[in-house]
């Protein structure tokens, strides 16, 4: 769910392009009376095919994968603003190269998305790094169908590859399941607790005797 204030950023900032027409996916009611003229709010969108619309300008996106893909694919910038799994690794991939920017969740607020907004809109450099992307992928010089095809007449040809097997595949119980390091840990950890337990028994008893409290040290004392 997301918070009151974030809604109301979005809004506000938003509002701050009147000549952008905004589509935003978003199920609930509560943004109908604040939401500025330019602000559509639908519960499903077209995804693909509004980012390969000529008219559009920058895709806003938490960064799954399939949004990077699409915004690639499209060649339109992208503003990532991430929450969880890898949307953050995909919102680093989409800064580092250029192919748009990317907010901290504790960065969003009115200024910095109108800022990041205003910025990939009138930045023609990040345009261009993901139509090159863009190039680069549809221009690879093996396609997934040639190399399935490259490997499966490998496979077939030589019947396996045992000298790519790896020698972890042939490991026995006990290195496999790091048993032997698990009992020399377990040791330690037992020598250590072990010692503990012998040092509060004997330290209080000592002291006990040296200051003549314990019977022990009564008697002693007596006799002496």
């Amino acid at each position: 769910m997301m918070p009151r204030d974030w809604k109301e950023s979005f809004m506000k900032a938003f509002g701050k392009f009147p000549k952008t027409q905004f589509f935003m996916r978003y199920g609930a009611d509560d943004l109908n009376e604040l939401k500025p003229e330019n602000v559509e709010l639908m519960k499903w969108l077209p995804q693909v095919d509004l980012l390969h619309h000529p008219k559009t300008k920058i895709l806003i996106t938490h960064g799954g994968y399939n949004s990077l893909q699409e915004a690639i694919n499209a060649a339109t910038p992208a503003l990532a603003i991430p929450l969880l799994g890898d949307q953050f690794k995909n919102g680093r991939i989409i800064e580092r190269h250029n192919l748009g920017l990317m907010l901290a969740k504790s960065e969003i607020n009115e200024e910095t998305i109108a800022s990041s907004i205003h910025t990939l809109l009138e930045d023609d450099k990040f345009r261009q790094s993901i139509t090159r992307m863009r190039k680069m992928i549809q221009k690879k010089p093996i396609t997934p169908e040639q190399n399935l095809i490259k490997w499966t007449e490998f496979l077939a040809e030589f019947k396996g590859l045992d000298n790519l097997k790896p020698a972890g595949a042939d490991l026995d119980f006990i290195t496999f399941y790091n048993v032997d390091v698990y009992l020399t840990f377990g040791g330690v950890v037992f020598g250590i607790l072990f010692g503990l337990f012998l040092v509060t028994r004997k330290v209080p008893r000592i002291i006990c005797q040296k200051l003549g409290l314990c019977r022990g040290g009564k008697d002693k004392t007596k006799k002496d």
